[in-house]
């Protein structure tokens, strides 16, 4: 039986999303965020994000912050289908972040 922990997204205040996130997935989650936060390790910290998504197709918290990495990297192909997935995922949690960038 896999392990699975409960991943919650709650940055964004009145905001409350809480999924089942197998182990696996939220590791390679937790070491792409660490790894984009170095500059110098960007695209190790896209290739673990997106491990973490193959695991768990539906992780919103991984679509969201990969989505969001494509379009810092103006890569809009690609960041097209992973927000479009997010915003399947989790209607409230992405529509909150838009409005609250503007």
């Amino acid at each position: 039986m896999t392990s699975k922990t409960t991943s919650a997204t709650a940055a964004i205040p009145g905001v409350v999303f809480a999924q089942e996130v197998p182990d696996k997935a939220r590791r390679q989650y937790e070491r792409g965020v660490a790894l984009l936060q170095k500059n110098e390790q960007r695209k190790e910290g896209v290739t673990a994000l997106e491990n973490a998504i193959e695991i768990f197709p539906l992780y919103f918290d991984a679509l969201q912050v990969l989505g969001s990495e494509y379009v810092k990297q103006q890569d809009y192909d690609r960041a097209i289908p992973v927000l479009t997935k997010a915003i399947e995922v989790n209607r409230a949690g992405l529509s909150h972040a838009c409005t609250r960038s503007r």
